[in-house]
């Protein structure tokens, strides 16, 4: 999770990612300004993608999505074992 904003800079043109502890295994990623994030399917293709990459790391992982600020804000509740 401490490596998200270096990931966030090879993977996406512009935007920026936020990612906040809320538990020793527990996160909120919040990412702003991708254009892309007007796409009709984007919020749960991302999810799909941190759920992915989760799963590196952990045997169970769970993605929530939550209501952002703006429709190119997304924010993702993680959950891993």
């Amino acid at each position: 999770m401490k490596q998200y904003g270096r990931l966030w800079a090879r993977i996406w043109q512009g935007g920026s990612v936020r990612v906040l502890e809320q538990g020793p295994k527990d996160a909120l990623i919040e990412s702003r300004g991708l254009s892309v994030a007007r796409g009709r399917y984007f919020s749960h293709a991302y999810m799909g993608v941190i759920h992915a990459a989760a799963t590196m790391f952990a045997s169970t992982v769970y993605v929530r999505l939550r209501r952002g600020a703006t429709p190119q804000t997304h924010v993702c509740q993680l959950s891993w074992v």
